[in-house]
């Protein structure tokens, strides 16, 4: 269910026009980062100070129904707001990746994990290598996933993925990006 409570549009009108056409339009307008062609999300999220709800636009870094949150903030020499408000509330998220957004759970990710949708990330979106080079600090990702998917790590670094579904309350269904993939249109037809 998406995050209920008073909304605060962006202080950018670039930001606002974006999340507002891609949210009337189910993702079929607004769904690139400007003229870049590069596909984006819409993130939902309550301020962490303001207790508003809060919507944006990040890159798509999407694999297997999770999706990386990159706080590049362009290279700036601080996080971004929404990192704080995901720190504060990573249970207070949904993330839309087409017609329907999904409740979401965050974690910082560290480590080898990191690195791994590190690559991902710049794979999908060459410039964040550049916003690395130019900022001393480490650009987290965070690890957007919806609420319910269980992910292990099988041996030999293979690894599955199983919805564990409540269905009383609609988690445990297949994401939007679900259906973009032969794969993953069969499992969460399975369920």
């Amino acid at each position: 269910m998406p995050l209920q409570g008073d909304y605060e549009p962006s202080p950018a009108q670039w930001v606002r026009d974006q999340v507002a056409a891609y949210e009337a339009s189910g993702g079929r307008e607004a769904n690139t980062l400007r003229d870049t062609g590069l596909p984006v999300i819409i993130v939902t999220a309550r301020g962490n100070k303001t207790g508003k709800v809060r919507k944006f636009a990040l890159m798509r870094v999407e694999d297997d129904g999770q999706y990386a949150l990159v706080a590049s903030k362009g290279g700036a020499p601080k996080h971004p707001v929404w990192y704080y408000n995901l720190k504060a509330g990573p249970t207070e998220v949904t993330i839309q990746d087409g017609p329907e957004p999904f409740d979401a759970e965050v974690r910082e990710l560290s480590g080898d994990e990191r690195a791994r949708w590190w690559d991902r990330a710049v794979a999908a979106f060459p410039p964040y290598a550049e916003y690395q080079a130019k900022t001393d600090r480490q650009i987290p990702v965070l690890l957007a996933k919806p609420q319910g998917l269980n992910v292990r790590v099988w041996p030999a670094g293979r690894r599955r993925s199983g919805h564990t579904p409540a269905r009383a309350s609609g988690v445990g269904r297949c994401p939007a990006s679900a259906a973009r993939t032969t794969s993953r249109r069969r499992r969460c037809r399975r369920r």
